[in-house]
C-alpha cells in the first residue's frame, strides 16, 4: 500500500497530465478549425487521453501505477507523438538552417563528399529551398552554410538521407524516449509514484514538442546523456562513457558535461572505473570524428569550433544583448571569456562541495550558456529534463528489499580534503573575476572604439513596392571612421514589440553597400523577404554593421498614404505567395499554378485543363476601395495564345483579364480578345456583367458606373487577375498567360 504522500503526487501527475492532453488538443482545433478530417482525428485521441487520465486520478481507490508504469509510459508517449505528428504536417521540413545542414551533409557524405569542406556546402539552402527566415547571417555578410558540428550530427541522418525520409521524424522518435527511459529508471529506484510528475514537468514546456517537430535537433544529445547517466554504475561505466561520447559527437554542449561526469564516476566508483569511462567516451568521440579530421583537419577544425568562432549576428536573450543592440560596446570576446571563468568556477564549487552538489552537473552549465554572446532557448530548456533523473538519488529513495542506498553501499566517498574554506575561496575568487570582467567590460569598452559606423539620421521611409500597412524602403545617412579604407555595410532594424523572427528585420542595400573611411553617406536599404518588412507605426532601433563595428539610431516608423494597389510589380514573391495578393485557384476542371516574372514585372499564370466543360482558372486576388480609385485608370498588359470569349448566351467559356467581385457576389469582366476593337458588353445575368476588349485600359470609374447601374454595393469590392478556361485542347496540355506592367494612375484633369 503506497504513502498517502505517494497518492497524493500520483494523483497530481496525472491531473497535470490530463489537462495538458485537453489543451494540447484545444491548440490542434484553434489551429486547423473545422473540415479537416486528421485534425478531429487527433483532437479527438488527446481529449480521450486527457480525460481518462483526469478519471484515474478522481479514482477512489489508489491509483496502481508500481506494476503499470510502463502502460503509463506508454499512454503519455502516445499522446506526445500525436501531437508532434500534427505538428510535422504543419511545419516546414526544414525549420531550422541547422537541421537542413545536418541532412545535407548527410546527403553529400553518402555521395562520396567531405561535408567539412565548405565548398561542398554551398549549395544546401536551394536544394533544400529553406527560407530565408531560417538562417543565421554572418556580421561580414552571407549566412552560415557550413557544417559546424561533430560528425554523428549528421551521420546520424545517412540512412534518412538514402530514402529521401524527412528528417524531423528521427527527431520526433527521439523526443519519445525520456518518457521510456524515466519510466524504466524510475521503477528501477523505486520510485513509480513520481513518475507522472517527471511526465509533467517535460511536457510543461510546450516547446519541448514543438522544438522536436520544428528542427531543433538537441533531444538527440540530450537522449544520449539522460541514458549515460542512468547507466553510470559499477558495472556500466564504460558503456556509460560510450553514451557520452555519442552525445559530444552530436553536438558540443555536452563538451561542458564531460568534466563533471568524469569527477563524478570518480569520486562514486574509483580510479579505475573513471579510466574506463573517459577511454570508452575519447573512443567512441574518435571512433566517428577521426576520419574526417585526418583528411582536412583545418576544415574539421574550423568547423567545430565556429559556433564560438564564426563572425555570427547577435541573438538571443541575456546579458549579451546589452552588446549586440548598442547599449554597451563589448566585443563578444568578452562574453567568451566570462564564459570560461565562470565554466571553470563551476566545476571548482562542484568539486570543492560535492558532497552537495553532486548531481547539481546538469544545471551548472545552463548558469555558463547565460554567459554565452548568443543564448537561444535551446541552450537551456534541456536541463531541467536531464535534471529528472538524478530525483531517485536526491531523495534517497530505494526500491523495498532490494535496493539499498547508493550512497552507502555501491558508491565510496572519495572527497579531497578541502575544507569549507577552500569552497569559499573558489566561490569568492569568481565573484571577483567576473567583477573584474564586468568592470573592465564597461569602462573599458563603453567608450566607442576607433573602428566605427555612426547612423547619422534616417532621412526618409516610403512603400515603393506597395505593401498595405508596412514600411519598405529606407533613406540612411551612415558615416565610418577607422580602418580598412572602405567597407561593406550591412543593416538589421531591432523591433522594440514582440520576437517573430530572432534575426530582427534583415535590410539590405540597393546598389554598392561599401563605405569609404572618414565619409558619410545616404544608404536606399529595402527588406530581404516579406518577412521583414517593417509595420507602419512600429518604433525600432537601426542597427548599421561590419564585423565588430556597429552603429545605431532609434526610430518609428510613420503612417504612410495607403498605395492605389497592393504590390502591382509582384515583389517578394517567396514559395508559392506574393505579398499583397491571394492564390485562389479554382480547379475542378484540372490544375494550376503561378510564378513570377521578371523582366518586365509581372506574374505567370498556367493551367492545365483536364475534364471539357468544366472550369480549370487560375486567379490572384486581392481587395480594393473602388471609391477611392474613382478617378484612376488601370493599366495591364496581358499575353497568351489563349484569348477572352463568350457563349451565345454572354457566359464566359475561357478567359484573360481582370475580374472584379463585389460584396453580394455580383462580377464584372474585364476580357482581352484582340478582334474588339471596341469594348462590348455582355449581361447574361443580375449578377454578371463581361466586357471584352482589346486593351486592359480600366478606368475604375467606369466600373464603378456599372455597378451603381446594376443596383450592386460598391463596399468590399476585389479585383483579380484571371485565366481560365472550360475546354481542352489536344496537344497543348497546359496554357500559360503572363500579366505584366501593371500601374494604376491617377486620370488626368
Amino acid at each position: 500500500m503506497s504513502e498517502p504522500h505517494e497518492d497524493l503526487l500520483v494523483r497530481f501527475g496525472l491531473m497535470g497530465l490530463g489537462v495538458i492532453f485537453i489543451a494540447l488538443a484545444y491548440v490542434v482545433w484553434s489551429s486547423l478549425g473545422y473540415l479537416n478530417v486528421p485534425a478531429i482525428m487527433v483532437e479527438t485521441l488527446l481529449s480521450v487521453l486527457g480525460v481518462a487520465l483526469l478519471v484515474q486520478s478522481a479514482r477512489t481507490s489508489t491509483p496502481t501505477i508500481e506494476n503499470s508504469i510502463h502502460i503509463y509510459s506508454i499512454i503519455i508517449a502516445a499522446g506526445a507523438l500525436t501531437f508532434m505528428v500534427y505538428l510535422f504536417y504543419q511545419m516546414p521540413a526544414f525549420g531550422t538552417d541547422e537541421l537542413a545542414i545536418d541532412y545535407y551533409a548527410a546527403h553529400q557524405f553518402l555521395l562520396g563528399l567531405n561535408p567539412y569542406k565548405p565548398v561542398n556546402m554551398l549549395e544546401v539552402f536551394t536544394y533544400y529551398h529553406v527560407a530565408n527566415y531560417f538562417v543565421t547571417p554572418l556580421t561580414v555578410g552571407g549566412v552560415v552554410k557550413t557544417l559546424g558540428y561533430p560528425a554523428l550530427s549528421f551521420l546520424i541522418y545517412t540512412p534518412l538521407a538514402a530514402f529521401n525520409v524527412k528528417p524531423t521524424l528521427l527527431l520526433i522518435s527521439f523526443a519519445i524516449f525520456p518518457f521510456i527511459i524515466l519510466s524504466y529508471h524510475y521503477r528501477r529506484e523505486g520510485m513509480h509514484y513520481a513518475y507522472p510528475l517527471a511526465a509533467l514537468v517535460i511536457l510543461a514546456n510546450i516547446e519541448y514538442l514543438y522544438f522536436a517537430a520544428g528542427s531543433v535537433t538537441d533531444i538527440v544529445w540530450v537522449v544520449f546523456v539522460m541514458l549515460s547517466y542512468v547507466l553510470i554504475d559499477n558495472k556500466r561505466s564504460a558503456t556509460s562513457g560510450v553514451l557520452l561520447g555519442l552525445a559530444m559527437s552530436a553536438k558540443q554542449l555536452p563538451w561542458l558535461l564531460a568534466p563533471f561526469m568524469l569527477y563524478f564516476v570518480y569520486r562514486e566508483q574509483g580510479f579505475r572505473s573513471a579510466v574506463k569511462f573517459l577511454c570508452a567516451v575519447v573512443a567512441t568521440f574518435l571512433a566517428l570524428n577521426a576520419y574526417f579530421f585526418l583528411i582536412s583537419p583545418h576544415e574539421y577544425l574550423l568547423s567545430v569550433f565556429s559556433p564560438e568562432t564564426m563572425p555570427l549576428i547577435g541573438i538571443g536573450y541575456g546579458l549579451s544583448q546589452l552588446a549586440f543592440l548598442g547599449y554597451q560596446n563589448i566585443p563578444r570576446t568578452v562574453f567568451s571569456a566570462i564564459s570560461v571563468i565562470v565554466f571553470a568556477s563551476t566545476f571548482g564549487v562542484y568539486v570543492a562541495l560535492y558532497k552537495e552538489l553532486k548531481h547539481a552537473f546538469f544545471a551548472l552549465p545552463a548558469l555558463v550558456m547565460l554567459f554565452n554572446y548568443r543564448v537561444l532557448a535551446n541552450y537551456l530548456f534541456y536541463w531541467p529534463i536531464l535534471l529528472l533523473p538524478t530525483l531517485p538519488y536526491l531523495v534517497r529513495v530505494t526500491k523495498v528489499g532490494e535496493r539499498a542506498l547508493q550512497e552507502e553501499i555501491v558508491y565510496t566517498d572519495r572527497r579531497p580534503r578541502f575544507g569549507s574554506s577552500y569552497a569559499r575561496g573558489v566561490i569568492s575568487i569568481a565573484a571577483i573575476a567576473l567583477l573584474s570582467f564586468a568592470t573592465a567590460a564597461t569602462v573599458e569598452y563603453a567608450v566607442p572604439i576607433g573602428n566605427s559606423l555612426v547612423v547619422n539620421r534616417v532621412t526618409g521611409y516610403a512603400n515603393p513596392y506597395g505593401i498595405p500597412g508596412y514600411v519598405t524602403e529606407l533613406q540612411v545617412n551612415v558615416s565610418y571612421y577607422g580602418s580598412p579604407d572602405s567597407v561593406p555595410v550591412f543593416f538589421r532594424i531591432i523591433p522594440s514589440g514582440p520576437i517573430v523572427n530572432a534575426n530582427g528585420l534583415l535590410w539590405t542595400v540597393v546598389g554598392n553597400n561599401t563605405l569609404s573611411y572618414g565619409s558619410s553617406r545616404v544608404f536606399t536599404i529595402v527588406p530581404e523577404t516579406s518577412a521583414d518588412f517593417l509595420p507602419e507605426g512600429d518604433c525600432f532601433r537601426l542597427e548599421a554593421y561590419y564585423a565588430g563595428m556597429q552603429g545605431f539610431i532609434d526610430g518609428c516608423a510613420p503612417k504612410l498614404p495607403a498605395p492605389l494597389i497592393a504590390n502591382p510589380n509582384f515583389s517578394y514573391f517567396e514559395g508559392a505567395s506574393t505579398p499583397g495578393w491571394s492564390w485562389v485557384p479554382n480547379n475542378v476542371g484540372g490544375s494550376s499554378e503561378f510564378s513570377v516574372v521578371f523582366s518586365p514585372h509581372g506574374v505567370s499564370l498556367t493551367i492545365t485543363p483536364q475534364v471539357n466543360g468544366s472550369w480549370t482558372a487560375a486567379q490572384l486576388i486581392q481587395p480594393i476601395n473602388l471609391s477611392k480609385l474613382e478617378d484612376c485608370t488601370l493599366i495591364l498588359n496581358a499575353s497568351s495564345t489563349l484569348q477572352s470569349a463568350v457563349n451565345t448566351g454572354g457566359w464566359p467559356t475561357q478567359f484573360l483579364g481582370v475580374e472584379f467581385v463585389f460584396s453580394g457576389g455580383q462580377q464584372i469582366w474585364v476580357g482581352y480578345n484582340s478582334s474588339y476593337p471596341i469594348p462590348v458588353y455582355y449581361n447574361p445575368s443580375q449578377s454578371l456583367v463581361v466586357i471584352l476588349s482589346r486593351s486592359l485600359i480600366i478606368r475604375f470609374s467606369q466600373v464603378q458606373a456599372v455597378a451603381e447601374e446594376m443596383g450592386w454595393p460598391l463596399s468590399g469590392v476585389e479585383m483579380m487577375l484571371i485565366f481560365a478556361t472550360t475546354h481542352t485542347y489536344i496537344g497543348r496540355p497546359s496554357l500559360t498567360a503572363t500579366f505584366y506592367n501593371l500601374v494604376v494612375v491617377r486620370n488626368e484633369g
